[in-house]
């Protein structure tokens, strides 16, 4: 409705019907406020639909005080006259006293909507806030996940899943003929069913309910001097006939961690829980391990270097210097430590397995040709150990240092800080 906003500003009313919405204008005189249009469908107790400026359409909501408005849902009725009331509307009842309408308004004003009309010279006035905006931090919770971590032995059900990050993670040892998910998992049944009965131990790092990251390991009368290969040591990862549950050693047969399990120190954590196991076992004095240098291959295109060309006492030179070889770390320091740093900064193994393995604390041994069937690593491996701390102690004191580490294994910043 084109209507003279400076003779007839004020408030529209608006009454539904089933198939209509019935519209007056109530004159300056009678609500003597800005000329904004507003709607209020509580003063005449019904039900408002909101009407779109210019296009006449209608749908639930707030009636909107503009051009022009839909009467029929499909045809516009412009009032001609600001005092002509639809058929239902009492203006008497409406022209009241102000102090009395504008009570009744004020009663009312918390449940209508009330738009501004923009098109008014004169803008109605905002009331400033003498407060200073509050800035609503989210939670912590809200700002990031945090994973829940169960730290448990294994199950036969977790073989299925064993298999998966095996293949996953050894992609590269297995080289072009890996070995299929059948072969793998009939290796894995044999394994579980050889560390039982206090033999060994497979364990399993959960995150959100899914295993991430495993390790196994088994008794044996074998030290590290002894070792000769993976296979030879393992019964090709099956431990047929290799385990003795009488045995003063702990080899450790893998330690295979996914992505989601390094996000959550699974390395660490499983290292501390299967410390917690021997320690409480107290027969076993030392653990050891052989490493790949999966790097070393790689290092070796780099170079120039065609293995294939070489002797094999020149490979096993370049083998040696390559497991020797270190590189600077550079740390995140500040101040005097950060310029000590720059003149001598810490060096640690190229090989990003071997510096893993040191920096968690294990003891290196020789380097072994022939060690596993590893083309990253042309067959080559190093060997590290760990003493048990508490092996030869007496109950007493090995049950405390037990629960020491396996709390160790449940908590992430202590484990990395331990290991």
């Amino acid at each position: 409705m084109n209507m003279d906003r400076q003779r007839y500003g004020g408030w529209l009313v608006a009454e539904t019907t089933s198939n209509s919405i019935s519209t007056g204008e109530i004159p300056r005189d009678v609500l003597p406020f800005t000329p904004a249009s507003f709607a209020l469908a509580e003063v005449v107790k019904t039900e408002v639909v909101d009407a779109q400026p210019e296009t006449g359409v209608v749908s639930e909501g707030i009636a909107w005080a503009g051009d022009d408005i839909n009467v029929n849902r499909s045809e516009s009725h412009p009032l001609h006259d600001p005092t002509e009331l639809v058929e239902g509307v009492d203006v008497d009842a409406i022209r009241v006293k102000n102090g009395e309408l504008s009570s009744e308004i004020g009663q009312h004003l918390g449940s209508a909507a009330v738009l501004a009309d923009s098109r008014v010279d004169e803008p109605v006035p905002q009331k400033q806030s003498s407060q200073e905006p509050v800035e609503v931090k989210p939670d912590k919770k809200d700002r990031e996940h945090k994973p829940k971590v169960v730290m448990r032995a294994a199950t036969v059900d977790d073989i299925d899943r064993l298999v998966e990050l095996d293949l996953r993670m050894f992609k590269g040892a297995y080289g072009e003929r890996p070995p299929t998910p059948t072969e793998v998992r009939e290796m894995f049944y044999h394994r579980f069913a050889n560390v039982q009965n206090g033999r060994g131990l497979m364990y399993v790092c959960e995150v959100d309910g899914r295993v991430e990251a495993f390790a196994t390991y088994f008794k044996t009368k074998k030290s590290w001097e002894d070792f000769i290969s993976w296979e030879e040591s393992t019964g090709n990862g099956t431990l047929d006939r290799v385990t003795d549950p009488n045995g003063e050693y702990a080899y450790v047969v893998n330690l295979t961690v996914g992505p989601r399990g390094s996000a959550v120190r699974a390395r660490e954590r499983l290292t501390a829980s299967m410390m917690a196991h021997v320690v409480k076992e107290g027969k076993i004095k030392q653990a050891h391990f052989v490493s790949r240098m999966p790097q070393f291959a790689k290092w070796l295109e780099n170079q120039g270097i065609d293995y294939r060309n070489c002797t094999e006492e020149e490979l096993d030179r370049i083998a040696q210097k390559y497991s020797e070889l270190r590189r600077p770390k550079y740390e995140k320091r500040r101040g005097l430590k950060a310029v000590l740093q720059s003149s001598s900064p810490k060096l640690v193994p190229y090989d990003y397995e071997l510096r893993m393995y040191e920096s968690m604390g294990f003891e290196r041994g020789k380097l072994v040709k022939g060690a596993f069937g590893d083309p990253e690593s042309l067959n080559y491996g190093v060997l590290f150990r760990i003493n048990i701390p508490g092996s030869r102690r007496s109950f007493i004191v090995r049950r405390p240092l037990a629960a020491l580490f396996r709390f160790i294994g449940n908590h992430e910043k202590l484990a990395a800080k331990v290991f």
